[in-house]
Protein backbone atom coordinates (compact mmCIF):
# COMPACT_ATOMS: atom_id res chain seq x y z
CA UNK A 1 0.00 0.00 0.00
CA UNK A 2 2.77 2.38 0.60
CA UNK A 3 4.30 2.05 -2.96
CA UNK A 4 1.21 2.09 -5.08
CA UNK A 5 -1.39 4.00 -3.14
CA UNK A 6 0.84 7.96 -3.74
CA UNK A 7 0.93 7.14 -7.35
CA UNK A 8 -3.19 7.25 -7.08
CA UNK A 9 -5.06 10.05 -7.82
CA UNK A 10 -8.85 8.80 -6.66
CA UNK A 11 -9.01 5.67 -4.84
CA UNK A 12 -12.83 3.98 -4.62
CA UNK A 13 -12.59 1.14 -1.32
CA UNK A 14 -15.52 -0.50 -0.10
CA UNK A 15 -15.98 -0.05 3.83
CA UNK A 16 -14.03 -3.59 4.07
CA UNK A 17 -11.29 -2.60 1.86
CA UNK A 18 -10.62 0.95 3.69
CA UNK A 19 -10.69 -1.08 6.94
CA UNK A 20 -7.77 -3.21 5.96
CA UNK A 21 -5.79 -0.01 3.93
CA UNK A 22 -6.14 2.23 7.23
CA UNK A 23 -6.97 -0.25 10.09
CA UNK A 24 -9.94 1.60 11.19
CA UNK A 25 -12.69 -0.07 11.77
CA UNK A 26 -15.65 2.53 10.05
CA UNK A 27 -18.60 2.94 12.42
CA UNK A 28 -19.40 6.12 12.49
CA UNK A 29 -18.45 9.48 10.19
CA UNK A 30 -15.47 10.45 12.39
CA UNK A 31 -14.41 7.05 11.41
CA UNK A 32 -14.31 6.94 7.46
CA UNK A 33 -13.23 10.81 8.23
CA UNK A 34 -10.34 9.31 10.03
CA UNK A 35 -9.76 6.73 7.64
CA UNK A 36 -9.86 9.17 4.68
CA UNK A 37 -7.13 11.62 6.46
CA UNK A 38 -4.78 8.01 6.97
CA UNK A 39 -5.29 7.77 2.86
CA UNK A 40 -4.79 11.38 1.85
CA UNK A 41 -1.53 11.26 4.05
CA UNK A 42 -0.20 8.72 1.66
CA UNK A 43 -0.84 10.99 -1.10
CA UNK A 44 -4.49 9.94 -2.84
CA UNK A 45 -5.98 13.36 -3.81
CA UNK A 46 -9.64 11.70 -3.58
CA UNK A 47 -11.15 9.22 -1.70
CA UNK A 48 -14.73 7.77 -1.67
CA UNK A 49 -15.43 4.94 0.38
CA UNK A 50 -17.95 3.09 -0.94
CA UNK A 51 -21.01 0.51 0.61
CA UNK A 52 -20.78 2.25 3.72
CA UNK A 53 -23.28 0.38 6.55
CA UNK A 54 -23.21 1.73 9.68
CA UNK A 55 -24.24 -0.50 12.70
CA UNK A 56 -27.15 1.09 15.10
CA UNK A 57 -28.14 4.25 12.95
CA UNK A 58 -24.55 5.33 12.83
CA UNK A 59 -22.60 2.65 15.71
CA UNK A 60 -21.26 4.57 17.80
CA UNK A 61 -22.80 6.40 20.58
CA UNK A 62 -19.70 8.22 22.16
CA UNK A 63 -19.26 10.60 19.92
CA UNK A 64 -20.89 14.16 20.76
CA UNK A 65 -20.35 15.98 17.67
CA UNK A 66 -23.65 17.24 16.66
CA UNK A 67 -22.15 18.73 13.07
CA UNK A 68 -21.52 15.14 12.07
CA UNK A 69 -24.22 13.04 14.47
CA UNK A 70 -27.05 14.71 12.05
CA UNK A 71 -25.90 13.17 8.75
CA UNK A 72 -26.15 10.03 10.20
CA UNK A 73 -28.97 7.65 8.60
CA UNK A 74 -32.35 7.56 10.79
CA UNK A 75 -32.81 4.04 9.53
CA UNK A 76 -30.95 0.59 8.64
CA UNK A 77 -32.34 0.61 5.07
CA UNK A 78 -29.71 2.43 3.91
CA UNK A 79 -25.84 2.12 2.00
CA UNK A 80 -23.54 4.84 2.44
CA UNK A 81 -20.67 6.79 0.15
CA UNK A 82 -17.86 9.39 2.07
CA UNK A 83 -16.47 11.65 -0.25
CA UNK A 84 -13.01 13.09 0.70
CA UNK A 85 -10.92 15.70 -0.72
CA UNK A 86 -7.83 16.63 0.01
CA UNK A 87 -6.53 20.44 -1.48
CA UNK A 88 -3.82 22.22 -0.40
CA UNK A 89 -4.02 25.84 0.03
CA UNK A 90 -1.82 26.53 -3.75
CA UNK A 91 -4.32 24.16 -5.23
CA UNK A 92 -7.73 26.09 -4.10
CA UNK A 93 -5.90 29.34 -5.31
CA UNK A 94 -3.40 31.69 -6.51
CA UNK A 95 -1.45 31.47 -2.90
CA UNK A 96 1.82 32.56 -3.12
CA UNK A 97 4.16 31.48 0.07
CA UNK A 98 6.38 34.01 1.63
CA UNK A 99 10.21 32.89 1.38
CA UNK A 100 10.55 30.09 4.15
CA UNK A 101 7.16 29.46 4.22
CA UNK A 102 5.80 25.65 3.73
CA UNK A 103 2.29 26.24 2.29
CA UNK A 104 1.94 22.21 1.41
CA UNK A 105 1.45 21.37 5.16
CA UNK A 106 -1.64 23.81 4.64
CA UNK A 107 -4.85 21.88 3.46
CA UNK A 108 -8.72 21.36 3.50
CA UNK A 109 -10.39 18.20 3.40
CA UNK A 110 -13.70 18.52 1.95
CA UNK A 111 -15.95 15.67 2.44
CA UNK A 112 -19.53 15.01 1.39
CA UNK A 113 -21.64 11.49 2.65
CA UNK A 114 -24.42 10.58 0.57
CA UNK A 115 -26.75 7.80 1.12
CA UNK A 116 -28.97 5.60 -0.81
CA UNK A 117 -31.96 2.82 -0.27
CA UNK A 118 -31.18 -0.66 -0.18
CA UNK A 119 -32.44 -2.88 -2.55
CA UNK A 120 -34.00 -5.91 -1.56
CA UNK A 121 -32.04 -9.32 -2.73
CA UNK A 122 -28.22 -10.82 -2.15
CA UNK A 123 -25.59 -9.12 -4.37
CA UNK A 124 -22.03 -9.99 -4.45
CA UNK A 125 -20.79 -7.87 -7.53
CA UNK A 126 -21.96 -4.78 -10.40
CA UNK A 127 -23.40 -7.39 -12.27
CA UNK A 128 -25.69 -8.92 -10.02
CA UNK A 129 -28.13 -5.53 -9.96
CA UNK A 130 -29.22 -6.58 -13.92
Amino acid sequence: KKDVLPLADVITPNQFEVEQLTGITILSIQDAQRACCILHDLGVSVVLITSIVFPNNGGSNDCNNASTDSLMPTSNDSIGMFASQRQYRSQRDSYQPLAGEQSETEYTDEQYILYTPTLAGQFTGTGDVC
